[in-house]
């Protein structure tokens, strides 16, 4: 934790906070918009949504890419055939680790280095290039729901 506030403090802090315990929130509340970051953008997805996707090494994912940036560097039809797209032509990948300087968790975030799957220059065998995400841009998927593995005999 930081070098001014143990993780206990602000676990109860935060607890209380969210029980309604602190009668002033005005601080709390001006702060997280003024220093608006992908932290605090992680932080209120966590306090907002109901199925909240942790994210370890090797999960697997989908995500969204701009098909034109894809048809520059891949073959569409050649993706789509080795069972590396997904329905909603999302692109698969795989997670490495976390992306930053922090010792943090890995379920905690928001920036992942990533394996993201596609085809070898000959488009016959699959590939992956690195790169980093927004665990927010990513969709948890099971190994078994991507075509590329079903169609392989392990």
């Amino acid at each position: 934790m930081g070098k001014y506030i143990n993780e206990n403090t602000l676990y109860k802090t935060v607890l209380k906070l969210l029980n309604n315990k602190l009668t002033d929130k005005t601080h709390f509340v001006k702060y997280l918009i003024n220093n608006h970051s992908e932290d605090v953008e992680f932080m209120m997805n966590m306090l907002t949504e109901d199925n909240i996707q942790l994210f370890n090494r090797n999960d697997y994912f989908k995500t969204e890419i701009n098909k034109k940036d894809l048809d520059e560097l891949y073959n569409f039809d050649r993706l789509k055939d080795l069972g590396l797209l997904s329905e909603d032509n999302m692109l698969y990948g795989q997670v490495i680790t976390v992306d930053t300087w922090r010792d943090i968790d890995i379920n905690y975030a928001i920036s992942l280095k990533v394996k993201i799957f596609c085809h070898t220059n000959d488009g016959k065998e699959i590939s992956f290039w690195e790169d980093t995400v927004n665990t927010l841009d990513i969709i948890k998927v099971k190994r078994s729901d991507i075509p590329y593995f079903k169609n392989k005999k392990l």
